[in-house]
């Protein structure tokens, strides 16, 4: 996927901007014919109303208490999900099921202690979306997942994370550029993660010593990695646009 760089005051703004076209059937029409699809009323209603009430949810979140407003948000990121995994393939998918169920511990601490359990591979919602935007392995094959375990894998929650769960660990590290006189320097906090195991960490990224410069550490215990002449960027390393280094690998059950 390309990687495009958008300068603005007002991202979300500008991001439902673009969501919002395809609202429109006019929209939806082109785009599905432009890529091979077959246009119908009913898959072009379904599309439209999907991301017309994802906006309405996110909207409406923004004026509820914290009582309602997950659960809102919740919803809005489905009917966007469902919209365009349907615009994207063409076709109304079929849903019976969220795809995952959730296990509470006889006894727990933290609420992020509880499990979740893929289920329903065919039809849950989860499996119908990860497929439709390109990821086809089966979720059902990687056993239960921790609530604590996705929290420490969202880069932009790991210094709450770290705040909240000082002794669990944790699956990536937030990635920000620095840009000095002479060039433009990648920088990660390391939080409690000692910098000989980073070292470690950051040598198993596939051809990081062919892009980077060793690691130094600065008094912040920030790692500050300088890249070689012509090299790659480490988003570019991990085939991935966003902005942090995975640390942590799930081995498939």
């Amino acid at each position: 996927m390309e990687e495009r760089h958008i300068f603005t005051e007002s991202p979300e703004e500008e991001m439902w901007q673009t969501v919002l076209q395809f609202s429109y059937s006019t929209n939806i029409i082109k785009h599905l014919a432009a890529h091979g699809h077959v246009p119908n009323d009913a898959l072009v209603e379904n599309i439209s109303g999907s991301i017309l009430q994802a906006h309405e949810y996110f909207q409406s979140s923004k004026n509820v208490s914290l009582q309602i407003s997950p659960l809102l948000l919740y919803y809005g990121a489905i009917n966007l999900l469902n919209g365009f995994s349907n615009l994207i393939t063409g076709k109304i998918n079929e849903i019976k099921h969220h795809g995952m169920r959730v296990d509470l511990p006889n006894s727990y601490q933290y609420i992020a202690e509880a499990s979740i359990r893929f289920d329903n591979g065919a039809i849950g919602g989860i499996h119908v979306f990860s497929r439709a935007f390109g990821y086809s392995y089966n979720l059902c094959n990687w056993g239960d997942w921790s609530i604590m375990e996705i929290l420490g894998s969202i880069a932009e929650l790991n210094p709450d994370f770290c705040e909240c769960y000082p002794n669990s660990e944790f699956y990536v590290l937030s990635i920000s550029d620095v840009k000095t006189e002479n060039a433009i320097t990648e920088r990660i906090p390391l939080g409690k993660l000692d910098a000989s195991k980073f070292a470690q960490m950051f040598n198993d990224v596939p051809n990081s010593s062919q892009s980077y410069l060793r690691p130094n550490v600065s008094q912040n215990n920030e790692a500050i990695l300088r890249h070689k002449l012509n090299s790659k960027r480490i988003t570019e390393l991990s085939h991935s646009n966003q902005k942090y280094l995975q640390v942590g690998h799930r081995k498939k059950k």
